[in-house]
Formats: C-alpha cells, sequence, structure tokens
C-alpha cells in the first residue's frame, strides 16, 4: 500500500507568483521540497532564521566562485540552501508538517 507521501512525489504548485515548490522523495520519514523560481538572497534567509538555529557555511571565503551554504534547523523543520541561489530545500517531519509549510512558505514569499 503506498502512502500520502509516496503519491505526493513530483507534485509541483505555485505558493504564490514565480515561485515554484515541488515535492521530492526523501529517505528519512519526512516530506522534502524544493522551492525555486526566485532567488533567495539575505532578506529570505533573515525570515527564515527566525524558526530556530541557523548556520552559515562561508564557502566564499574559500572561493569566490562558490556560494554560501545556509541551514536553519527548526523544531519539526529543516530547511537548507545556498545564499542567492536560486533552490531551497525544506524537510518537514511529520506531524506538524502542514502547518509549518504554510509559515515557511509565507516567509520565503515575504507575506
Amino acid at each position: 500500500m503506498t502512502t500520502r507521501r509516496e503519491k505526493l512525489v513530483g507534485f509541483t504548485y505555485r505558493p504564490r507568483g514565480a515561485l515554484t515548490a515541488e515535492v521530492r522523495k526523501s529517505c528519512r520519514d519526512e516530506w522534502k521540497i524544493l522551492y525555486s523560481g526566485a532567488v533567495f538572497g539575505d532578506e529570505v534567509w533573515r525570515r527564515l532564521s527566525s524558526l530556530g538555529n541557523t548556520s552559515v557555511f562561508e564557502a566564499s571565503k574559500l572561493s569566490p566562485t562558490m556560494r554560501d551554504l545556509v541551514r536553519v534547523h527548526g523544531e519539526g523543520i529543516r530547511i537548507e540552501g545556498a545564499r542567492n541561489g536560486g533552490l531551497i530545500a525544506v524537510f518537514y517531519l511529520p506531524p506538524t508538517s502542514m502547518r509549518v509549510r504554510h509559515r515557511v512558505e509565507a516567509l520565503i514569499i515575504g507575506s
């Protein structure tokens, strides 16, 4: 029997504007949604950092061609992506995943 998480793999939707979200398969018991369609700069990461502990791997100090990687760990959520990159990966842990998803999308969009 397939689970709801398995059925939604590949499902894409638009939270608002040009932002696109796609549900992907995750190796753990969690939801993985990739957000793309915009450049996610410092302001977006500042808003997302309100969700939990934030760490930054400053890869640009090693090589100017590399992007800094940002990770946010919060309650039932893990967010990863490159600063000024075009993709954010968000991992949602059940059972709070749907409530947190709406909050994360609002923070990414800026509303």
